[in-house]
């Protein structure tokens, strides 16, 4: 199992990836869009702005890969907080 982490500039990315460490993934966290095709499972982590979060993904191109990932490449997405 390839875990990525989206790392939009924000959240506690370290305790998130230790979690998934631990129930066998490899992890990676990533702040490249592209990366998202070479995961089998994605995370949205959370973060307490969500304004703001939302500003991070969008100026930084989020959007579409992670449309892509989930629509066509029905690629599972994980959402804490914010990505549910």
């Amino acid at each position: 199992m390839s875990v990525i982490i989206i790392d939009y500039g924000m959240s506690n990315l370290g305790s998130i990836r230790r979690a998934a460490e631990e129930c066998g993934a490899s992890v990676y966290v990533s702040d490249d869009p592209n990366s998202l095709s070479e995961a089998t499972h994605i995370i949205l982590p959370g973060v307490g702005s969500f304004a703001e979060a939302i500003v991070n993904l969008e100026k930084m191109n989020w959007w579409p890969a992670i449309e892509n990932a989930i629509l066509s490449d029905k690629t599972p997405l994980l959402g804490i907080c914010l990505g549910m």
